[in-house]
């Protein structure tokens, strides 16, 4: 056997200080092994309680698949923003007709201010007062 310059293994303290080293080396061993072993079991329950939380938030609990849901409410959506074009093109219109009636408003009470005013010169004693054109 090879003899090993720092190994002196005279007595029973010698060979009860090498099994204590290599006894709290498979202490270690074991404990770091044991310890891993709960912290991934703690992380994948976890992980699994994430997935199924997330699986609640994003599963359909409808008769119908989420997909199919979403494509109805497209459509819904193109209606609505069909019959708001048809709306807003009828308010224009209303609006334009104001407009115009604004306009022949304009016109008819100036040609009746000028009416007045020729009343008025051509037939001053009639008695007929002046009134505030707007």
């Amino acid at each position: 056997m090879t003899e090993v310059p720092w190994l002196d293994m005279n007595d029973w303290y010698d060979v009860l200080g090498i099994a204590i080293l290599v006894v709290s080396g498979w202490v270690t061993t074991f404990l770091t092994i044991r310890y891993g072993q709960k912290k991934a079991h703690q992380s994948h329950n976890q992980l699994a309680e994430t997935v199924e939380s997330v699986k609640n938030q994003v599963a359909n609990g409808h008769e119908t698949p989420l997909r199919q849901d979403m494509d109805d409410m497209r459509s819904i959506l193109q209606v609505i923003r069909d019959e708001l074009h048809i709306i807003r093109r009828d308010i224009f219109s209303v609006h334009s007709d104001m407009n115009n009636i604004r306009q022949e408003l304009g016109v008819e009470r100036d040609a009746r201010t000028d009416l007045e005013h020729r009343m008025d010169e051509e037939h001053p004693r009639t008695g007929r007062r002046r009134r505030a054109s707007g």
